[in-house]
């Protein structure tokens, strides 16, 4: 086992994260989970105002084209973000800084992030 609190073995652990890896590596989107930390490359004139749906009803969103910079080969991918964090970034985008690194903090209707400019 893995660690005393731990139910599976090491080695089902490392295919876990296999398999999580793979996933986000295919998916179009970044999102990321409570306590994760990112540095993205935003590209200021990709993003697009689009409405999704949030806990059954239409919200609207920003979704950004970012490059994860902790593995650019995966591409172009898409950051969804709420109008009112979006202005956050926005706010940094503007001032020519682009690389930004995000922090989520929190989870479903109390998620908060925090927005970092690298320079």
């Amino acid at each position: 086992m893995s660690s005393k609190d731990s139910f599976i073995s090491e080695e089902a652990e490392k295919k876990f994260q296999q398999i999580e890896y793979e996933s986000q590596k295919a998916s179009r989107f970044i999102k990321l989970q409570n306590g994760e930390v990112k540095t993205v490359q935003f590209n200021s004139e990709k993003f697009d105002v689009v409405d999704d749906e949030f806990d059954g009803k239409i919200t609207r969103r920003v979704h950004y084209t970012v490059i994860d910079i902790q593995s650019p080969t995966d591409g172009e991918k898409i950051l969804p973000m709420s109008l009112t964090n979006s202005r956050s970034i926005n706010a940094l985008l503007v001032k020519g800084m682009n690389i930004i690194e995000i922090k989520r903090i929190g989870s479903d209707r109390n998620t908060k992030y925090t927005f970092a400019p690298i320079i």
